[in-house]
């Protein structure tokens, strides 16, 4: 009953942060922006929360309890495209003094390129906010017995309730609510599972690592050093595909980016950054410690478990109430990046995509922008059903979460770094890539999950040049 209670008065006080920001949505500006007046701390913790969901406490801890501790040596890439994200596109975005980020693609080539960059986004965002459903719906569904696409269809609507009324505003405030209740949560967890293990840490480390938990640091697997494309994960495959699928994350994927144009100035922009790599450092750890914990109690039982089922019997054995306090954990990670990739994909829509559909059409209204924003979550739940059937969540946010947005990376490094590349060649080499990207997720396998992000940016990149090549070679003849 504290369970139930707990998670229920979770979902009433993010309802009614959500709703109360209602009433101060009167321009496009205020509900897709609000009016750039956010603090640099919650724009930083709403990066960290909208980049992290369900599926990353879900997939790691999998990974975790599958493989060991190979996740964290994805840890330093956070601080080290800090450089070129704060150097290049923070100030970069801030000057075009834009609403999305894919404007930028009409000023340096044409209309085409920003609508084909705007689609695409628009499906990547929507398989990630399915995938992102799916995980949470997955895990609540494992903790607490009732039926998955019931979960998802209650953690939909809830988080589509407040984020179509309170616009970008409600977003970024709930937010920092869901990071608290976030880390709370698997605070509060680890705390409980430490406490029953006489022997401390290193009671519960050797439990885990009796089964392989802690590699590749005990013992050290010397494959992660290896530059071979077939190792699974490797520092080589972690540096160039996580660096690839941080800068798609970071520098154009409106969802984060239309961060940064909430904010204050420049300066609140890199602090908020910053805030967010720490505090997503901080997270990462702590999952990875909960996925280690889940596997010395699984050894310490005898138990021979998927990865969900050993993580529910593990919480299910605590007290009560701890149960219900990591289930709104669960859930605020799932609503912080559900309700973010609506506002986005809405405001990608209305400023990208709708003059194109509509040319002559009336101008922007909050009554339009909920709309849909409604029209996109529902499609978003809708497509989170037959995410199961993708492979392990681990597996589909590394070969399609961010493989998919490696095609709109290399599209902006292309138009950023080259003056010759035309419009034609710009529009042409981003559909052939993104056409290339999906081929290669759907059927290309045997190498390193890291490095989908690092072939489909390369391919739609050198694919770009080549069409830009033949366009020169026309007008020299």
């Amino acid at each position: 009953m504290i369970d139930v209670l707990i998670i229920s008065l979770y979902l009433i006080a993010v309802m009614y942060a959500g709703f109360a920001f209602s009433g101060s949505n009167r321009t496009e500006k205020d509900y897709f922006l609000a009016n750039r007046s956010m603090h640099w701390s919650f724009v930083g913790i709403s990066i960290m929360v909208t980049a992290f969901s369900t599926l990353n406490f879900v997939s790691v801890t999998a990974e975790v309890y599958s493989f060991g501790l190979y996740v964290l040596l994805s840890i330093p890439m956070f601080f080290i495209v800090y450089y070129p994200v704060s150097r290049y596109f923070i100030p970069f975005y801030r000057k075009l003094d834009v609403t999305s980020a894919y404007e930028y693609l009409e000023v340096r080539f044409d209309r085409r390129t920003r609508t084909a960059a705007a689609v695409m986004f628009l499906v990547w965002k929507i398989i990630w906010m399915a995938v992102s459903l799916y995980a949470a719906g997955a895990a609540l569904s494992a903790l607490s017995g009732i039926p998955l696409p019931l979960v998802i269809v209650i953690a939909g609507v809830t988080a589509l309730a407040y984020t179509v009324n309170g616009g970008i505003r409600a977003v970024i405030v709930t937010d920092m609510m869901q990071f608290f209740v976030l880390f709370t949560g698997i605070a509060a967890i680890l705390a409980a599972a430490y406490f029953r293990y006489d022997g401390g840490f290193a009671e519960i480390f050797e439990l885990a690592g009796s089964k392989g938990s802690l590699s590749p640091f005990s013992p050290f697997d010397p494959s992660i050093l290896s530059p071979s494309m077939d190792v699974r994960i490797s520092v080589w495959s972690t540096f160039l595909g996580v660096a690839v699928a941080f800068m798609a994350r970071y520098g154009v994927d409106q969802v984060v980016v239309q961060r940064y144009f909430t904010a204050r100035s420049e300066k609140d922009v890199r602090k908020g950054f910053l805030l967010n790599a720490c505090a997503a450092v901080l997270i990462i750890l702590m999952i990875a410690m909960f996925g280690i914990f889940v596997k010395a109690h699984a050894v310490s039982n005898g138990l021979n478990l998927p990865p969900l089922k050993a993580m529910a019997s593990l919480i299910n054995s605590m007290p009560r109430g701890i149960p219900g306090i990591l289930s709104a954990g669960l859930l605020a990670a799932m609503m912080s990046s559900i309700d973010s990739g609506i506002n986005s994909c809405s405001t990608s829509f209305f400023k990208d995509i709708y003059p194109v559909i509509n040319p002559s059409g009336s101008a922007f209204t909050v009554k339009k922008g909920k709309i849909v924003s409604l029209v996109i979550g529902n499609f978003s739940i809708i497509a989170a059903f037959p995410v199961g059937q993708l492979g392990t969540i681990f597996e589909t946010v590394n070969k399609v979460i961010n493989g998919m947005g490696a095609p709109l990376l290399a599209l902006f490094i292309a138009g950023m770094t080259s003056k010759k590349i035309t419009a034609d060649a710009a529009v042409k080499g981003f559909i052939a890539g993104t056409a290339a990207s999906i081929f290669i997720i759907s059927f290309v396998d045997g190498i390193s999950l890291h490095y989908y992000a690092v072939i489909n940016f390369v391919s739609t990149f050198a694919l770009i040049h080549f069409f830009g090549y033949k366009s020169l070679k026309c007008l020299w003849r």
